[in-house]
């Protein structure tokens, strides 16, 4: 009964990706799901309304996860009633975090040198925002060790400098290249990577104040699915220090105008004449009490507001976004329910925040908070203290990230100059398949732990959540455990028909050219 259920719903997938381009009111947006409910079950409901179109299922093990979905403005108020919804709303979209490196020689890899450690035979996922120019380089990325899986190579060069990286530490890796321009897509990409067999993944990419630091996000949860399954997830902590605001919100004259800390209007510095900005309160995902707006002004002039319901069954965020500003500010009101006197609020936006105290502790992109992954902070070359915009921990459930810092600040073809964690992390990247070269049972954990044991403390003795343990370094070779190549593990069942949804996509990539770019 489930094979003939699975091949119906294929069916399904191949009639909706078949349709024509959808109309001018068709937008993307993402439905949110309740822990419990199954994503295929919904899907196949909302692909049953008449002009919506399946775009990505990121499904999450025993329920939950998120759905991207082409769909005539009409049938949202229905999608956001179907059962298992609990939000519908513009996607997550993830930026990049940050380009023979001069990191290598940094990471102390001479003994591993010598004992022959290439990567050969592992196998890596480099997940990102952009690809551009990938395949115009085989001297730096052979075409015999480099595949683009998953989406289009987009119009940015970020993962393919990533992707350089990780080959100047571990030349012998094969490496497949995921692109997401999505939360939704991310996990999907993720399910699909360890479909592939891959051995660790790679992400120097993050979703930015869309959801609380403590490892409950669904991207975070995705991460954490992999590193049961004994697959590594290398994480960028972000670049995120001078991008937040955070304080106590209060309302001391009443006047429904909160100030944030001590500033009731946070300053948003250009960004190429746009000002986007989000808002995150101290409240649980699906019962925010609290209805905050979130207001953007342009020289004093309202340009933009975010204001979604909360009242006990919504999301504690807002954003809005503005074009064409020049003195760019936002401001936080109370609209209802609760009282927000007290509680912690974080303001972000990826141009910088001023006329503030600059937040720099919990600063972490997601889903560098997630347990399973290993975290990583960026470390300017040369330096001994990490750079001043390198996301800090801790989480906001207390847990010490990042666990390192790499090296950042580097040269690679496809970005003359590559900054930020996102350089950093796949330095990391590549300790890590040189030591599943090295010791090919150890599992994620074991490979964390060996790593932490070798960094190079930096600061006060002991981990901090600036630099977590310290710079990575290689230094004595790992045990060797004295086995043959990895074992090939068995696709979990739940990935089938993302499988064959994703088969559907790949095939079919003139279907999404609705997708928004990430610039």
């Amino acid at each position: 009964m489930r094979r003939a259920w699975s091949f119906a719903f294929a069916l399904t997938l191949a009639d909706a990706a078949q349709a024509a381009e959808p109309p001018p009111d068709v937008g993307i947006v993402t439905l949110r799901l309740g822990e419990t409910a199954e994503a295929a079950t919904t899907l196949a409901a909302a692909a049953a309304l008449p002009g919506v179109r399946p775009l990505a299922v990121g499904a999450l093990p025993g329920g939950g996860g998120l759905i991207d979905l082409s769909a005539p403005a009409a049938t949202w108020a229905e999608l956001a009633a179907l059962p298992g919804v609990v939000h519908v709303g513009a996607p997550w979209r993830p930026s990049a975090k940050a380009v023979v490196s001069e990191g290598r020689a940094t990471l102390d890899l001479s003994t591993w040198d010598e004992a022959g450690l290439t990567g050969r035979g592992i196998t890596v996922a480099v997940v990102d925002v952009g690809f551009s120019g990938w395949d115009s380089a085989p001297e730096e990325l052979p075409p015999d060790q480099v595949e683009l899986v998953y989406g289009e190579a987009g119009g940015d060069p970020h993962g393919a400098a990533v992707a350089e990286v990780i080959l100047d530490v571990a030349p012998e890796v094969t490496l497949r290249l995921y692109r997401v321009t999505s939360a939704a897509e991310f996990i999907e990409a993720l399910g699909l990577a360890e479909e592939d067999g891959v051995d660790l993944v790679c992400g120097s990419l993050g979703f930015d104040n869309v959801w609380h630091a403590d490892g409950a996000s669904p991207m975070s949860q995705a991460v954490d699915r992999l590193n049961d399954a004994g697959v590594a997830y290398v994480a960028a902590a972000g670049n995120e220090v001078g991008r937040y605001a955070a304080g106590l919100l209060h309302d001391a004259d009443g006047d429904g105008w909160l100030t944030l800390g001590e500033a009731e209007r946070v300053y948003l510095n250009d960004d190429g004449g746009r000002a986007s900005v989000s808002l995150r309160w101290d409240e649980p995902f699906g019962a925010a009490a609290v209805d905050l707006a979130l207001h953007v002004e342009d020289g004093g002039v309202a340009c933009d507001v975010g204001d979604e319901a909360q009242r006990g069954a919504g999301d504690p965020t807002e954003a809005a976004s503005c074009v064409g500003v020049s003195l760019a500010s936002a401001r936080v009101r109370w609209v209802g329910g609760g009282s927000a006197e007290g509680l912690m609020a974080w303001i972000y936006s990826p141009g910088g925040v001023g006329g503030v105290t600059l937040a720099t502790a919990g600063t972490l992109t997601l889903p560098a908070d997630a347990r399973g992954a290993l975290s990583v902070g960026a470390l300017p070359l040369g330096d001994d203290s990490p750079a001043a915009y390198s996301s800090q921990g801790p989480t906001d459930d207390g847990r010490l990230k990042p666990e390192l810092v790499g090296p950042s600040g580097v040269s690679t073809r496809s970005a003359p100059f590559f900054d930020g964690s996102s350089a950093a992390t796949p330095h990391v990247a590549g300790l890590v398949a040189l030591w599943m070269d090295r010791a090919r049972r150890d599992g994620p954990d074991e490979i964390t732990d060996g790593l932490l044991l070798r960094a190079a403390d930096l600061g006060e003795p002991g981990p901090d959540p600036v630099s977590g343990h310290g710079a990575a370094r290689a230094g004595d070779l790992p045990a060797r455990c004295g086995c043959a190549a990895p074992t090939t593990r068995a696709a979990p069942p739940w990935t089938l028909i993302l499988a064959v949804f994703v088969g559907l996509r790949r095939r079919t990539t003139c279907a999404l050219a609705v997708r928004s770019a990430i610039v």
